[in-house]
């Protein structure tokens, strides 16, 4: 029976990665509620004196502050993927264009599906901010099920570039050398990832894959009990047929 490496991990709608991208649950906003407070202080001459503090509530204002806050408050407010796209456009009919507000309304439409408008709204964040780890890496999963491997490559090398010990960006790029027949590079991000996170089932899983690709079923089975011994399932059902 064929196997195949398990596909993208990251920060994509699917919700695997809690990130820090990890494939970080994804996004979404929430308000942020601004009180300020005015002291006011009378002073009365002669037999008394006095402080008046007068508590005003000034400024309630919702904000976009943070990619990483989308959908925070899910469980208090369903997310509304409609009325979070709404919100977007607005803030940048207004003006208010950013990095942040470009990224979100990518994620949002990915969340709907629209994978071409969600890879151009990647591409603005990046374009104002080039160091948007999260942009690269959302846009190369979307790379990756497009089956666009060399640019998932290009975009999971620049989060990788940002941040040198991101493991689903080695995993992913090692996923999409794989689907290129680029075992050797396969390999050695794996090799990186594992060394970076050695608890995680799924990379041993992965590299055994490329092991078999590669002819070396030894190697292969040693990984596939490494992650079965982490509680990996397909790597249990490998095993436990002989395949």
């Amino acid at each position: 029976m064929e196997k195949v490496a398990k596909g993208s991990r990251g920060q994509g709608v699917d919700g695997r990665r809690t990130k820090k991208l990890r494939f970080c649950p994804m996004t979404n906003s929430k308000g942020v509620y601004f009180v300020i407070l005015f002291p006011l202080m009378f002073f009365i001459m002669a037999t008394c004196c006095y402080l008046l503090l007068c508590f005003v509530p000034f400024l309630e204002a919702e904000s976009i502050q943070d990619h990483s806050v989308i959908g925070s408050d899910a469980g208090k407010n369903p997310f509304d993927p409609k009325y979070e796209l709404n919100k977007l456009n607005g803030l940048i009919a207004a003006g208010k264009e950013s990095a942040d507000v470009f990224y979100n309304r990518g994620w949002v439409y990915e969340y709907l599906g629209d994978l071409e408008e969600a890879k151009k709204e990647y591409t603005r964040a990046i374009e104002i901010d080039e160091g948007y780890i999260d942009a690269y890496y959302n846009r190369g999963l979307i790379y990756m099920s497009q089956k666009e491997y060399e640019q998932a490559v290009e975009d999971f090398s620049e989060s990788i570039a940002l941040d040198p010990v991101l493991v689903d960006a080695y995993c992913n790029r090692g996923n999409a050398y794989l689907h290129l027949g680029k075992t050797d590079q396969a390999l050695d991000d794996y090799d990186l990832a594992i060394e970076i996170d050695p608890e995680d089932p799924e990379l041993y899983y992965n590299r055994a894959i490329v092991y078999l690709a590669m002819g070396e079923k030894e190697k292969a089975v040693e990984d596939l009990e490494k992650a079965a011994g982490l509680g990996d399932d397909m790597a249990m059902e490998y095993l436990k047929h002989g395949h």
